[in-house]
């Protein structure tokens, strides 16, 4: 068959026309669709369109294919991931500002920037500074250096999707020939998702602020004063038996004499009462605002209740006086301001205490005649698992380090 000039020209138009009509496929379906459209249709596609570039109008290369449009990975050791040059003017305004405020690190932006959330730095910046005005205006007091770091915290971020710019020159391969600048710009600069980091309500709440927080230390504090108040009398109970000893109510029995052991656990009773009995007082005695203060018997027994509200309502951390009573009693058993009581072992008694301290012991399987003198007080509910105690041995010499039952260093 004769090529004619005339059929020459036909051809190109309609490859022309057919090229125009894909191009005007492609930019209909990104605008229904987006970028995952496009990689949908293209990598069902199994058109190779690189006989049409009759004219020169595009360099092509043989081995380009249909596959499934590539996207590079958000890896940070990629070129393509969201960098600093990404934020916007106004973004970065708000960095700088979290930067001199706030002292945001190093790293917490870079990780924020990778992410590529658009409106992050503002946000971040609104809510800490919410945050301080409540701390300075409702609380009265200075905020923490960590309101932003609390925040980055508990927030959940979203990656952008796990792909980069959509491989351009596969898309004007499917074509035929170059796109418009235009379009061309449009879906190179609108390929990558930028992921999204979504700040909690966990610390966008407002703090309980002291009134309200006051309700749960009262919860705490009540169980600790029961406790106490339990003890001191199983206290008076001893002590009655030790009284006793020497000195039955029935006349026809002979008292005896106590044995030197008898007389430093009466002793050790005597002067422990006398520490609980101060500790009651300073409660009934140092009322704030109609309550009683609990320092002393926090002092004493720790604050696990405490704690334990806390884990029900994570925002009694964040009040001032919480974190005095934690950062106080809270800490490693014989380091923080808890009372060490002095626990003596007796001759005999040493492995008995020793299994104590290990994990599994039953206190309902020891005979009476094997139970130890710690035995008896924290299984008799005199001492608290809370509590720290310093064993003593015969000879007067500490056993050990501070600990206490529930949480042993």
């Amino acid at each position: 068959m004769r090529l004619t000039a005339v059929g020459i020209r036909n051809y190109q138009d309609k490859v022309e026309a057919r090229q125009d009509q894909r191009e005007k496929t492609i930019m209909d379906l990104y605008n229904k669709g987006g970028p995952s459209i496009l990689r949908k249709v293209l990598g069902q596609s199994n058109i190779d369109n690189r006989g049409i570039n009759l004219f020169g109008k595009r360099k092509s290369s043989l081995d380009i294919d249909f596959s499934e449009i590539e996207r590079d990975s958000l890896n940070p050791n990629l070129p393509n991931i969201f960098t600093e040059q990404d934020v916007s003017m106004s973004e970065q305004g708000y960095l700088e500002l979290l930067r001199d405020t706030y002292n945001i690190s190093d790293g917490v932006t870079a990780r924020l920037i990778a992410n590529g959330d658009p409106t992050i730095f503002q946000r971040i910046y609104e809510a800490a500074k919410d945050k301080a005005e409540y701390y300075a205006e409702e609380l009265g007091v200075e905020p923490p250096d960590s309101i932003v770091g609390n925040i980055v915290e508990n927030s959940a971020a979203i990656p952008g999707t796990p792909s980069g710019r959509i491989d351009i020159d596969k898309v004007e391969a499917y074509i035929g020939r170059e796109m418009d600048s235009v379009m061309r710009g449009i879906i190179q600069s609108q390929s990558m998702q930028r992921g999204q980091v979504i700040l909690g309500d966990n610390f966008l709440r407002k703090d309980l602020g002291p009134e309200k927080a006051s309700g749960y230390v009262d919860e705490a504090v009540q169980y600790t004063l029961m406790y106490a108040q339990n003890a001191d009398r199983r206290i008076s109970d001893e002590l009655e038996r030790f009284r006793l000893i020497a000195q039955p109510v029935d006349q026809n029995q002979r008292g005896r004499t106590l044995t030197a052991n008898e007389e430093v656990q009466q002793n050790f009773l005597i002067a422990y009462q006398q520490q609980l009995q101060d500790a009651l007082d300073f409660y009934d005695d140092n009322k704030i605002g109609g309550k009683g203060n609990p320092l002393r018997l926090f002092q004493l027994y720790g604050i696990s209740g405490l704690l334990s509200e806390a884990e029900r309502m994570p925002n009694l951390m964040n009040e001032p006086n919480i974190k005095k009573y934690v950062e106080l009693y809270g800490g490693e058993a014989g380091s923080d301001a808890r009372t060490i009581l002095e626990v003596p072992v007796f001759e005999g008694e040493e492995n008995n205490v020793q299994a104590i301290l290990m994990e599994g012991y039953k206190p309902s399987k020891v005979p009476l005649p094997q139970q130890s003198f710690l035995h008896r007080l924290l299984y008799g509910r005199i001492l608290h698992k809370d509590q720290v105690i310093q064993l003593i041995g015969p000879d007067g010499n500490k056993l050990g380090y501070p600990f206490s039952k529930s949480k042993r260093f």
